[in-house]
């Protein structure tokens, strides 16, 4: 596994540690701040002196920040949540990229320019086999 994937499965934004608890971004934020490991939308000194938190600047100077999965989902299973079972969670991840997925899809479509109109087909054709029929359930509610 390359360095960059095995980055991005250690170190993940708050929607990925909402998904391993059913919760939003917004909800594990909360949790987080519950367990004294975010305050004022960043994560607190304790948080990263325990290796839980990273600072990852998006390129375009705006803060962000990633945890660490397994550290993380540590502490606030240790803060009292329970996590979901791996199948849902795994449901969930599906869901969620079938669903920017569909969104794209559908952008393109909508769009006056022929390009992105045949991009749109061009990338129907890259979804992969597991992620068919929920991309095209989101796009078929997207149309409505």
């Amino acid at each position: 596994m390359s360095k960059k994937k095995n980055w991005a499965k250690t170190w993940v934004n708050q929607g990925a540690l909402g998904r391993e608890f059913g919760l939003s971004a917004v909800m594990i934020g909360r949790k987080l701040e519950e367990a004294g490991l975010r305050e004022d939308r960043q994560p607190t000194q304790a948080a990263f002196d325990g290796g839980l938190a990273h600072a990852a600047p998006l390129a375009n100077g705006v803060p962000n920040f990633r945890w660490h999965k397994q550290k993380t989902i540590a502490a606030l299973e240790e803060a009292g949540l329970t996590r979901r079972p791996a199948d849902e969670v795994q449901a969930a991840g599906l869901d969620a990229e079938a669903r920017e997925t569909a969104k794209e899809i559908l952008r393109l479509e909508d769009s006056d320019d022929g390009m992105d109109q045949k991009m749109a087909y061009l990338l129907w054709g890259e979804v992969p086999e597991r992620l068919r029929d929920r991309v095209d359930a989101q796009i078929q509610q997207g149309r409505r």
